[in-house]
């Protein structure tokens, strides 16, 4: 018997979605896979082995440490669990756990574009799939996925989980951004002060720490103002580079709404900062269902007004670009 067949017949045997994956993929390649039940017929051949997580998969969740600030201070954050597995050059970068009704959320730098810190792997908020490619499977890279511990996932409330994963973005922030030289505060050795801390003595990382823990955030008001009437909004946003991922193109875009609402000022705005985006138009020519895809997001804006976001911000990005 083949060890992947071995492996799928084992999750599958813990109440786990097995997935078959293409080798060195971790992309499972083809459509319907949110709902696609595999038999052991479909892990006879090579290829790597994932799982559905979420609620498929009993509330399987998995804590995916995309960092290098996230792999190390993992241990000081994250409750112990012990289905932990990674590859030679990211060990133990995966740790998975039971946390029933845990919801997607990735934690991203905001002063690196966006670039994610971790994530916590599970159904999204409005019901989408996610999975993840486990042990015994090959990487991309050519390094092998391989178990640090292949033992029952700890069971924990989704909340508790959330929280933690909260904080140990947070201390990334810390590590990266705050002079040792200041003794504020060490991620290695967090205080239950070190939010405040970081609050007061580094307020450009205020909105996202107490976005990310539930906190006031006393720049909130600032936020929202609106942006004074002389300033040319297309002028502003033109100073804002558009290498974001999607979730940074998106802030920026409720910004934008912020600061001028549904207007044709504004959309012409937005589109104008789609279209810098590599991503965006890659063949440097108007694109009409890329500008399609920008304005449905656009009206998505009028649907859910932003709350946490305000034209101010512009202002703040438009600064930081400057600089």
């Amino acid at each position: 018997m083949s060890a992947r067949l071995e492996a799928a017949r084992d999750y599958a045997r813990r109440g786990w979605a097995v997935l078959p994956i293409p080798y060195r993929s971790k992309n499972p390649g083809f459509e319907g896979w949110q709902t696609f039940r595999a038999t052991e017929r479909h892990f006879g051949s090579v290829g790597n082995i994932g799982v559905r997580l979420g609620g498929d998969s009993g509330g399987l969740v998995d804590v995916d440490l995309d960092c290098a600030e996230a792999l190390e201070l993992a241990d000081t954050y994250l409750p112990v669990t012990r289905a932990v597995f990674g590859r030679p050059s990211k060990p133990r970068s995966h740790r998975l756990y039971l946390a029933d009704g845990a919801v997607f959320e990735k934690f991203s730098d905001p002063d690196d574009n966006g670039k994610c810190l971790l994530e916590l792997r599970s159904d999204t908020a409005a019901g989408g799939r996610m999975q993840t490619v486990i042990p015994p499977s090959v990487h991309e890279s050519g390094e092998a996925i391989e178990w640090h511990s292949d033992d029952d996932p700890r069971v924990i409330d989704p909340a508790l989980l959330r929280r933690c994963c909260a904080w140990l973005a947070v201390g990334c922030l810390v590590a990266r951004h705050v002079d040792p030289a200041d003794g504020i505060v060490d991620p290695r050795a967090p205080t239950t002060d070190m939010a405040g801390r970081i609050i007061e003595c580094y307020p450009g990382l205020a909105h996202t720490v107490c976005a990310w823990l539930g906190i006031d955030d006393p720049l909130a008001d600032l936020m929202r103002r609106h942006v004074p009437a002389d300033i040319d909004l297309a002028a502003l946003v033109a100073m804002i580079a558009n290498d974001l991922d999607r979730e940074g193109w998106v802030r920026v875009g409720l910004a934008i709404y912020a600061a001028s609402g549904d207007t044709d000022e504004g959309k012409a705005a937005w589109l104008a900062f789609s279209r810098r985006s590599p991503r965006y138009n890659k063949s440097g020519r108007p694109d009409e269902r890329a500008d399609a895809s920008a304005l449905r997001v656009w009206r998505s804006f009028n649907k859910s007004p932003p709350r946490d976001i305000g034209p101010a911000s512009l202002v703040w990005l438009a600064q930081r670009a400057a600089a």
